[in-house]
């Protein structure tokens, strides 16, 4: 069997995230492999790819894997992992995760030969040894983050039954579907919400240095528009830490997560491996290193003491700007201070 990556659709399968919708917009738990003239290079590897199981043997399994169909469709592949990993690393559970290519075969319809890779979130399956629950697998995934809502961006075929589920965190466990993917067709970044600025009061420390640059669009800077200039220095400071992290990881992926998902609980996730890292950002127009971060976002360092860290961006608007980064052990080393308590009837 060829070790292979291949990438999911977005939005086509998640946890933790709940569906603020009037109607629709589920995780469509597929990835189409081949419509019409188009042909993803991945197939043949699928097809090729061996299971551990032989479905053949098993019409159960396939009646379950047709069940949903809404054409007439074959089976033409079922892959069963028993051994699961999510982002390099094992995870335990007593449950084995299910993929399956389906062919739609009714000559009639115009999908006619339209194959598509299935892993939908509710199959389950038991017979002898065979102990298949999708839903229970990505449950321990979601336990493994710690409870956060995740999206999974591919699967990594390594050898025979074993999986590796890359998984990226994008919110706190119940984040509302609305605040992760905008609603409309299609499968471009565009659909994605802008950046959403969640920094705390930082006008009276900010807005004397900021009136003393000019910044694109702002003729005069107040309390109206202070948000905007805020989001303005946010992707300055994310193009400065993304150069600062090309410097430092040469050979890794950098995955922007925030640019996409703006309300993820990190804004760079870097991958050497099975080695992952993350990168919050933060900044400041002047040369005092403060910052401040939500609960959910110290929760998270918290979470990854040895994989998440804080890169702060200071003079964010001028030519000589530096970045002082933060581990955890750092953070509990110099002062804090509660700008805002939550007081809630139980």
């Amino acid at each position: 069997m060829t070790p292979f990556v291949f990438q999911i659709d977005t939005k086509s399968l998640y946890l933790g995230i709940n569906n603020d919708n009037e109607k629709g917009h589920t995780a469509t738990v597929s990835t189409n492999l081949k419509q019409q003239g188009t042909i993803k290079p991945e197939l043949e590897l699928f097809k090729n790819s061996q299971s551990n199981i032989d479905f053949s043997h098993l019409p159960g399994l396939v009646d379950e894997c047709l069940k949903n169909s809404k054409a007439e469709c074959r089976i033409t592949n079922v892959l069963v992992f028993d051994q699961i990993l999510v982002n390099g690393e094992k995870v335990n559970c007593n449950s084995e995760f299910c993929l399956f290519l389906k062919e739609e075969i009714d000559p009639n319809k115009y999908q006619c030969g339209r194959i598509k890779l299935h892993y939908p979130i509710g199959l389950t399956y038991e017979e002898g040894r065979l102990s298949i629950s999708n839903r229970k697998v990505l449950f321990a995934i979601k336990d493994f983050l710690f409870g956060y809502a995740f999206i999974v961006r591919a699967f990594e075929l390594r050898e025979k039954g074993v999986i590796n589920v890359i998984a990226s965190i994008v919110g706190q466990d119940g984040i509302a579907y609305s605040k992760v993917f905008l609603n409309y067709k299609g499968d471009t970044a565009k659909k994605f919400t802008d950046v959403f600025n969640e920094q705390a009061d930082t006008y009276d420390y900010e807005i004397l240095t900021m009136k003393q640059h000019q910044i694109p669009g702002f003729d005069f800077i107040g309390p109206d528009n202070y948000a905007d200039a805020l989001k303005f220095e946010k992707q300055l400071a994310k193009e400065t830490c993304y150069r600062r992290l090309l410097e430092l990881y040469p050979s890794a992926e950098i995955y922007r997560l925030s640019d996409i998902y703006p309300y993820s609980l990190y804004d760079f996730e870097i991958r050497s491996d099975d080695d992952v890292r993350f990168v919050i950002v933060a900044f400041t127009s002047t040369d005092i290193s403060y910052f401040y971060l939500s609960d959910l976002k110290a929760g998270f360092i918290s979470n990854y003491p040895n994989k998440a860290k804080v890169f702060l961006v200071k003079n964010v608007l001028s030519e000589s700007k530096t970045i002082e980064t933060y581990s955890l052990e750092d953070m509990e080393s110099i002062k804090r201070r509660v700008a805002m308590i939550k007081y809630q009837k139980y």
